[in-house]
């Protein structure tokens, strides 16, 4: 062996350890990098910047001449070209693929976790192909051309080869990943805004609603008031009318006093007149004077009515007792009238007939409910009604209005015992609204 054959065997052998020594710091920095490859895809990245990135890997390990990327359309499960490089090699790539799925070496390709290689048509070109693909879900084909004749491969780049584009397919996933995530985003900005704006006529609406009816109760509260100072003064005027009628009532039975051949019976007549009139007024004042105008405490109305009474029979007997046994009751003006003229009409009669001779005895008063019935009491301990009086028959004026207005006004039931004195015992019924 001369020394020109030495000498070229050692510039082959230094040129295949330079050679060698380049691939393996390439092959080595893209190891290194394979972890950073993923986190360089995040939501913003596109599938071009992905294929642009696997081909500068790729082609650092292998040095194609022409790559391509084939994506599965999950419409049609077919084969679409992506991408290209170089671009003008388009119609080569698709004229290569097409013979080889006609020859099946697409679907064996399919099939195989390693890179395939195989012939071109015309036998001019070396073709590699390799599967994108995540563990569950085939998501292309990748595509290597290089002319022949090549020098030999090592094994080594097209296991970094397989590494690179199971990357690539779990970076395609994530982009996809992102995509609908994206797309879910925006449905839900768009159903958050959605609800916001109906929040915000709702609400608009029921503000709207809320000041129409605060409106509408001040509207009615004033309304309320007037009509407050309305019935008041209704009141007011009934009562001071009514205090017209007993003034000229009282100067008719003056002037029948002072007349000569004066009429006893006339005089009492006014006086009793005067006495039922009053009841009625004091009802009317009563009310005038409450702060509820629907009713009026029963109790202290019967006490009024009664100092009254022993004003007007100011002979009455000052040994009699007169109890009130009213625990609040409220009764409204139906009832309060004619449950006054009864108790003036019998009271009267018991300052009049029941203790003659100012004999001492009681007089009781009393009133209680039980649900929507009332029951009025006036009883007396004294001489008692004479057993031939018959309410529904007796001529006397008092007795019978008694009994009228317990059967039309009221409504209620008259029972009238004699034992031990006189009890007139009144029952009746009415609205639960009509007392409380």
């Amino acid at each position: 062996m001369n020394e020109n054959t030495i000498s070229e065997n050692q510039a082959a052998r230094i040129e295949y350890l330079e050679e060698n020594k380049r691939f393996t710091r390439n092959a080595m920095e893209i190891a290194l990098s394979l972890g950073d490859f993923q986190k360089q895809i995040h939501k913003q990245a596109t599938q071009e910047q992905v294929f642009e990135e696997i081909q500068n890997r790729i082609c650092k390990l292998i040095p194609f001449d022409i790559t391509a990327f084939y994506l599965v359309d999950q419409e049609t499960a077919d084969l679409v070209l992506s991408r290209c490089a170089p671009r003008d090699q388009t119609g080569f790539v698709e004229d290569q693929v097409a013979f080889l799925i006609d020859k099946g070496f697409m679907a064996w390709a399919i099939r195989e976790p390693r890179g395939v290689s195989m012939h071109s048509e015309d036998h001019k070109y070396t073709i590699f192909l390799h599967v994108i693909a995540t563990y569950s879900r085939i998501r292309g084909m990748f595509v290597g051309i290089f002319s022949q004749p090549q020098k030999k491969i090592q094994d080594i780049s097209y296991d970094l080869t397989s590494i690179v584009l199971r990357n690539a397919a779990n970076a395609l996933e994530s982009i996809e990943y992102y995509s609908l995530l994206d797309k879910q985003g925006l449905l839900l900005k768009k159903a958050h805004d959605d609800l916001e704006m109906r929040v915000r006529e709702r609400t608009a609406a029921l503000t709207e609603a809320n000041l129409k009816l605060q409106k509408e109760v001040e509207e009615r509260k004033a309304a309320e008031k007037s009509k407050e100072i309305l019935l008041k003064e209704i009141h007011h005027r009934v009562k001071n009318n009514m205090q017209i009628i007993l003034s000229l009532l009282k100067m008719q039975a003056r002037q029948n006093l002072s007349a000569k051949g004066r009429d006893e019976s006339l005089g009492k007549s006014f006086k009793d007149s005067q006495d039922r009139i009053f009841s009625m007024a004091l009802v009317h004042e009563q009310l005038y004077q409450s702060k509820n105008l629907s009713s009026i405490d029963f109790k202290g109305y019967v006490k009024k009515l009664v100092r009254n009474l022993r004003t007007t029979f100011d002979r009455s007997n000052p040994n009699m007792d007169i109890r009130i046994d009213i625990r609040d009751v409220f009764i409204d003006i139906d009832l309060a009238i004619p449950c006054g003229l009864i108790i003036n009409e019998l009271v009267s009669n018991a300052f009049k007939y029941a203790f003659p001779g100012e004999a001492p005895g009681t007089l009781r008063i009393a009133m209680h409910t039980e649900d929507d019935m009332v029951f009025l009491d006036i009883e007396d301990n004294g001489t008692g009604l004479p057993g031939d009086v018959d309410p529904a028959t007796t001529p006397t004026l008092g007795i019978k209005l008694v009994q009228n207005l317990v059967s039309h006004q009221l409504a209620g039931e008259l029972t009238i015992s004699r034992d031990k004195g006189t009890a007139f015992n009144i029952r009746f019924s009415r609205p639960p609204k009509a007392l409380s």
